[in-house]
């Protein structure tokens, strides 16, 4: 899976063409988490999305997974 790929499936899962890379990320981890995606994609995608700006949240409770 590519960061295009992964904006697609946000945008049909969320209705929403706003995305940034932080959203991006947060849904990455959420695929991952749920063994959507393997650890491999996931890092892949990680990478992707930090070179395009992504950051970790400060903390859990400033951007839940959900």
């Amino acid at each position: 899976m590519d960061t295009v790929k992964l904006k697609a499936f946000f945008i049909q899962s969320h209705g929403n063409a706003e995305t940034c890379a932080n959203d991006l990320r947060d849904y990455a981890r959420k695929l991952y988490v749920e063994n959507e995606i393997t650890v491999m994609e996931f890092r892949q995608l990680i990478r992707e999305l930090e070179a395009e700006g992504a950051t970790v949240p400060d903390s859990a409770e400033e951007k839940p997974l959900t």
